[in-house]
């Protein structure tokens, strides 16, 4: 009895103990990365991985198990990998390889995935401009936060300082201003799109921003996605990061006032709802099924983030 006494009173202090602890907050789980990569099939997946660990080249293609009519749906499915990959690195066309289907001479049959190069031809400067951007990040990355950092402030600091250092390259969006361009000016141009005229030329697009703000997001360890949709002024680009337990929209190219402007900090860590007003048809993978539908699934900004001058310190 006296033992039985025992036991019942432990477990009543026990249960006591428990119910006075605080429940512990849900710890966000991280999202998978690559993006969409677990929804692959292992065929495609396969073909992923093979360009990921740059396998295929201009001389060794990737070849199918036999060749694939292009009607037949599989074709589609695999285009759908190559698309899946580059928005998965939208970073380094002017330096890294582009991939395509490669076809028979008819153009009746797709034959496999090959290499075709860089995707910007650098006209023989590969390796001056290998140099100068090199140069440029180790400069950019000397004034930003380290990888320890809070990612609020990594993620305020990337976009502070291109918002700063990046004028808005207008020839590119109007051809009447092309005309009065140096050769040199007019070079330029041809990276606008690319984080390498955002970070090395300081002249960019709404791309050219994005994909910087990427590329430096990865180098500090900031989980970022490269985003497009439609504003009133035409398609646009613009990144998506993961910030305790929820995504946001970052625009830093709507960031930038212009010369002598303001940084307008109201297009930093947005949710879905209010961007929306601005920004619609937003897609991270361009690629869509017979539905017209997106065949890839972006993530959603379901929260707006409290107190975003306090954590921001704007």
């Amino acid at each position: 009895m006296k033992k039985l006494t025992a036991f019942l009173l432990s477990f009543f202090v026990l249960c006591l103990a428990a119910c006075g602890r605080p429940a512990q907050p849900e710890v966000p789980v991280p999202p998978t990365l690559p993006w969409n990569y677990d929804c692959l099939t292992e065929s495609q997946k396969e073909l992923y991985d093979r360009m990921a660990d740059g396998t295929i080249t201009t001389e060794e293609p990737y070849l199918f198990p036999e060749p694939l009519s292009v009607e037949d749906s599989l074709v589609w499915e695999m285009n759908d990998v190559i698309s899946l990959y580059a928005y998965n690195h939208p970073t380094g066309e002017w330096c890294s390889p582009a991939y395509w289907l490669l076809y028979n001479e008819e153009g009746t049959e797709a034959l496999g995935v090959q290499c075709a190069g860089v995707g910007i031809d650098n006209r023989g400067h590969d390796e001056e401009m290998k140099a100068a951007f090199d140069k440029t990040e180790e400069e950019l990355l000397e004034q930003l936060p380290s990888k320890d950092a809070p990612d609020a402030e990594k993620i305020k600091a990337i976009a502070e300082l291109l918002a700063e250092r990046v004028e808005y390259c207008y020839p590119v969006m109007d051809p009447l201003l092309m005309e009065g361009l140096t050769p040199e000016e007019e070079e330029m141009t041809r990276y606008a799109r690319s984080e390498y005229g955002a970070m090395v030329n300081g002249w960019a697009v709404c791309e050219g921003y994005a994909r910087a703000f990427q590329y430096l997001a990865d180098k500090l360890d900031v989980i970022s996605l490269f985003m497009e949709g439609d504003t009133a002024g035409g398609s646009h680009a613009w990144n998506m990061v993961w910030l305790d337990g929820n995504w946001y929209h970052v625009d830093v190219t709507w960031m930038d006032g212009g010369e002598g402007n303001p940084i307008r900090w109201e297009w930093l860590l947005l949710s879905d709802e209010e961007i929306s007003p601005t920004h619609w048809n937003i897609h991270w993978a361009n690629t869509r099924g017979m539905d017209h539908e997106p065949l890839f699934e972006r993530p959603y900004a379901e929260s707006s983030l409290p107190y975003r001058g306090d954590l921001l310190g704007i």
